[in-house]
């Protein structure tokens, strides 16, 4: 892949030289803090939340976790955003029609 990231930030999160950086967001049992997972691309985004989502069933079906109540999405980064920060914000993905990652209609 070219957008492999080429270093790393001091707490390991990886510095990905393009525009356009994405993150997974996963609560396990809400209302912790969620937890965030670099990936490449929407697609990869969506692998890793169902993939979470697979776990969290796995743990209840098979008596891990008397219940929970999860969530996730994925997230983008804009530098043009300056909500956050003057250096960009991180913002919920969605496609050129307006569809989240969650939407079974989403263009990845």
């Amino acid at each position: 892949m070219k957008d492999k990231p080429t270093a790393y930030t001091s707490n390991r999160q990886p510095v990905i030289p393009m525009r356009r950086q994405y993150r997974v967001w996963w609560i396990s049992q809400v209302p912790m803090k969620p937890f965030y997972v670099p990936v490449y691309s929407p697609l990869e985004g969506r692998k890793i939340l169902d993939v979470l989502a697979e776990y969290d069933l796995f743990q209840l079906q098979n008596n891990i976790k008397p219940d929970f109540s999860n969530a996730g999405g994925l997230e983008v980064f804009d530098l043009d955003n300056k909500e956050d920060g003057p250096d960009g914000s991180w913002l919920e993905w969605a496609d050129s029609e307006g569809n989240d990652i969650s939407s079974e209609e989403a263009i990845i």
